[in-house]
């Protein structure tokens, strides 16, 4: 009894993950990168512009819990554009709700290549539709690649947003 007792204060406080995350571990193809998402991601690949050139930007996100969850990644094969690349991203990701880039806190990674242009943001915004919505972000590069890891909608709780963000591992080359 008192096991089911602990279960149900649990469920009351708010404190286990809800129903609609299922967390998994997502290893994108090429990338040494591993991560959680609270979905399955679908990926999709497509022809960017990217630091001034044309560049191949691989993305795997899913929605749940009235959050997108995405991972953007790219490489730009030139170290020289790993910077613009960072600053494009950063850019475009806040002019898609209509606001500019915030400013960026740290945000190290173990493994990660050390970037000026690295590091976690809170854009808050709008929807084509005119909804608010709050874009929380990290850029971040290792080599060539440049990612972007977003969580995109409404306000998910912290523990949400935690295992999302710190559970990103660059595995060794």
């Amino acid at each position: 009894m008192r096991w089911l007792g602990g279960l149900a204060l649990l469920a009351l406080t708010g404190y286990g993950c809800s129903p609609a995350l299922d967390w998994r571990e997502v290893r994108p193809d090429g990338a040494g990168l591993v991560m959680l998402f609270p979905c399955r991601p679908a990926v999709h690949a497509r022809e960017v512009a990217l630091a001034g050139r044309p560049t191949r930007l691989q993305l795997h996100s899913c929605s749940t819990d009235g959050v997108t969850w995405a991972l953007a990644l790219a490489d730009v094969e030139d170290p020289a554009r790993v910077g613009a690349a960072l600053r494009e991203l950063r850019r475009s990701a806040a002019g898609n709700l209509g606001a500019v880039p915030g400013p960026l806190e740290p945000w190290p990674i173990p493994g990660q290549t050390p970037q000026p242009d690295s590091g976690r943001v809170t854009v808050s915004g709008h929807t084509p539709q005119g909804a608010s919505i709050v874009s929380r972000a990290a850029f971040f590069s290792r080599g060539t690649l440049v990612f972007q890891v977003t969580a995109l909608g409404g306000q998910p709780a912290a523990q949400s947003l935690e295992p999302f963000f710190t559970g990103i591992r660059l595995m060794t080359p």
